[in-house]
C-alpha cells in the first residue's frame, strides 16, 4: 500500500485512513451488488429482492472473511510444493476465479468474490513474492480494462 511504502504504519493517521479505505471499499461493493440485482432483475424495483440480497451479501462477506484466509493459506501451501515459481501466481489466480464464481452464482457482483480474495491473500507471508508476480499482469491487463470498461458507455443518452 501507499502507506506502506512510506513507513508510515505505526502513525495514528494511517489507520484511519486504511480504515477509510476499507469502509469506501464496502460501500462500493454493496453498490456494486445492488446494481447488480437490478440489472438482472426484470423490475428493477427496491424490493424484498433488496433483504435476500443483503442476507446473500452478509453471509458471503462473513464466511468469507472468516474462511478465506485458511484457504488461502492451504492453496499457497500447495503451491509451495509445486516445482514451477509460476505456480503461486496459478494458484492465487486460480482461488480468486473461484471465489469471484461463487459470488456470481449467488446473484452477487464477481467483485464481491474478488474483494474477499484479495483479502485472504493480502496478510498471507508470501505476500510481497505474490505481488512482484502479478505486477506484470496488471500492467498488462489495466489499459485494456480501461478501454473495455470505456467501450460500454453509452454516449447516445
Amino acid at each position: 500500500s501507499v502507506i506502506a511504502e512510506v513507513r508510515a504504519q505505526e502513525v495514528q493517521e494511517s489507520e484511519v485512513v486504511l480504515v477509510a479505505a476499507l469502509v469506501c471499499d464496502a460501500l462500493a461493493l454493496v453498490l456494486i451488488s445492488i446494481l447488480t440485482v437490478m440489472n438482472s432483475a426484470s423490475d428493477p424495483s427496491f424490493g424484498p429482492g433488496f433483504g435476500l440480497l443483503a442476507l446473500r451479501w452478509t453471509a458471503f462477506l462473513v464466511i468469507g472473511v472468516i474462511s478465506a484466509p485458511l484457504a488461502a493459506r492451504l492453496a499457497l501451501r500447495f503451491a509451495a510444493r509445486l516445482p514451477d515459481r509460476a505456480s503461486l501466481l496459478a494458484v492465487s489466480l486460480s482461488y480468486l476465479l473461484l471465489v469471484a464464481y461463487l459470488a456470481k452464482s449467488l446473484n452477487l457482483a464477481m467483485a464481491l468474490g474478488a474483494y474477499v480474495a484479495g483479502l485472504a491473500f493480502a496478510r498471507a507471508p508470501e505476500q510481497k513474492l505474490l505481488h512482484l508476480e502479478v505486477r506484470p499482469l496488471v500492467h498488462l491487463l489495466r489499459p485494456l480494462f480501461f478501454v473495455w470498461v470505456g467501450g460500454l458507455i453509452d454516449f447516445s443518452g
